[in-house]
């Protein structure tokens, strides 16, 4: 369906066309082996800087160029605060590289393994299991059938036990038949208590004559996968689309996924919109509308204390327009706290690609880490920003912090979300950010290591 805003935007079928169609027309890649020291960049002068007490940017690294991402893009173990995970799609095959020493330096670009027969790789995202045994890796496969057709496309995922020296072959988590199927958008979520680091948790956006939001789980580290199940299915007969579909695991068995939808009767209608499972998504109940969001991107997590966090984006070309989150503290996440503004800047810019990720803080505690694009220092210039906070009632967030000493421009200059950004929290966070979906030529893709500086009570 065509999707109807202020400002103008393609509609998700046309954008996975463009998409099939350019992956096997990609420009060339090349990839460092290790950054050198000119890799790093250092905070240009006048770049924003940190007080004592606020986050710190440590600088930027390249990890590719001509190459796009996704919202899932980076993690961090959870038992070895300096391991991270990165992802990102070249050429029409999917890599990873990886960091023993908390972003500072990256281990050369692997391709990801790919069932037989399959095209093209796309779509990636990463997941730490919560005992820190095992990365996941889950990305799109496309099989064609003559003439851009799909005979056959789908989810995989393959894991590593070895902090992602070696992938395992993949399996296949979902797959689709129908010859106008495309997923563009898959995310990964698992429990966050360690007695349940096998469960693992895939959603999937099928957009266009398919237009769906799938999901599927795996209760055995990634080996089997349960039947698919359909959480929304939007049908040709009426102007609606959902977008951005994100998932979260929590303490015993609870899941919650998330996605913004639009409905679009005398009037659209935008909403965040979140399903709840409390049986480790065996079952879901009926989708709740948590606020107004008048744009495409969510992102979620649920913290150690059973809280769960949505981030969403808002672009009015108004007062209104930034990015916002919103909490609830405890299933069945039926009531939502009022949105709270975290850009800081002044209203009338354009925001894209919120990215939230929890992580531990002390005893019992969580922290948040937020990061987004936006063009507050020019239009059509884009840059990361940063904020994270203790998640204990009356913890202020931080101010934002600029971590690009670059600014990114999207394929089309008025299409802000074809951005995409993901934050990990380690001994560092590390934050990624780049060019979503598409790629015309040269685009860099970028990671961030950034001080968080929080005092974890």
């Amino acid at each position: 369906m065509m999707f109807v805003a202020k400002r103008m935007k393609k509609s998700t079928t046309a954008v996975a066309a463009i998409l099939f169609m350019l992956l096997v027309t990609r420009i060339s890649s090349s990839f460092a082996v290790e950054p050198s020291a000119s890799d790093v960049v250092a905070p240009a002068e006048g770049a924003p800087q940190s007080s004592l007490g606020s986050p710190g940017n440590l600088g930027d690294v390249k990890l590719a160029a001509g190459a796009t991402t996704g919202g899932q893009s980076i993690a961090a173990n959870p038992r070895n605060s300096e391991m991270f995970v990165a992802v990102f799609e070249a050429r029409g095959f999917c890599w990873v590289r990886t960091s023993t020493n908390a972003g500072r330096t990256w281990a050369e670009a692997k391709r990801l393994p790919m069932p037989a027969g399959a095209e093209i790789c796309g779509v990636p995202a990463v997941l730490w299991a919560a005992d820190g045994k095992r990365v996941y890796a889950a990305y799109s496969y496309w099989v064609e059938k003559g003439l851009r057709f799909t005979k056959e496309t789908g989810a995989v995922v393959s894991h590593s036990t070895d902090g992602g020296t070696t992938w395992s072959l993949p399996g296949v988590a979902l797959r689709d038949r129908d010859e106008f199927a495309r997923i563009v958008s898959i995310k990964l979520a698992s429990p966050n208590q360690e007695k349940d680091a096998n469960w693992v948790y895939l959603v999937a956006h099928l957009p266009g004559y398919a237009n769906s939001i799938r999901f599927t789980r795996s209760s055995d580290g990634g080996q089997s996968w349960s039947s698919v199940q359909t959480l929304l299915r939007i049908p040709n007969s009426i102007v609606a689309d959902a977008y951005s579909p994100s998932i979260a695991g929590g303490r015993g068995g609870e899941v919650i996924a998330v996605w913004a939808f639009q409905f679009c009767g005398t009037a659209c209608a935008f909403e965040v919109r979140v399903r709840r499972s409390g049986d480790y998504g065996a079952n879901f109940g009926v989708d709740v509308p948590v606020a107004s969001n008048n744009d495409q991107q969510v992102s979620a997590a649920i913290g150690r204390g059973g809280t769960a966090h949505i981030v969403y984006n808002v672009n009015d070309a108004g007062a209104s327009s930034g990015i916002y989150y919103t909490y609830s503290t405890k299933p069945p996440y039926s009531q939502w706290s009022a949105p709270i503004a975290l850009n800081d800047d002044d209203a009338g810019n354009f925001y894209y690609a919120p990215s939230v990720t929890v992580s531990k803080c002390g005893s019992g505690r969580s922290a948040l880490s937020v990061v987004w694009l936006d063009d507050r220092v020019g239009a059509r210039k884009y840059n990361a920003y940063y904020t994270r906070k203790v998640a204990r009632t009356g913890e202020p967030w931080s101010p934002n912090l600029r971590i690009s000493e670059k600014s990114v421009r999207p394929t089309f200059d008025v299409y802000g979300f074809y951005l995409a950004s993901g934050v990990a929290a380690g001994a560092n966070d590390v934050a990624l950010w780049g060019q979503a979906w598409e790629d015309y030529g040269s685009r860099l893709l970028w990671a961030g290591r950034i001080a968080p500086r929080m005092n974890c009570p």
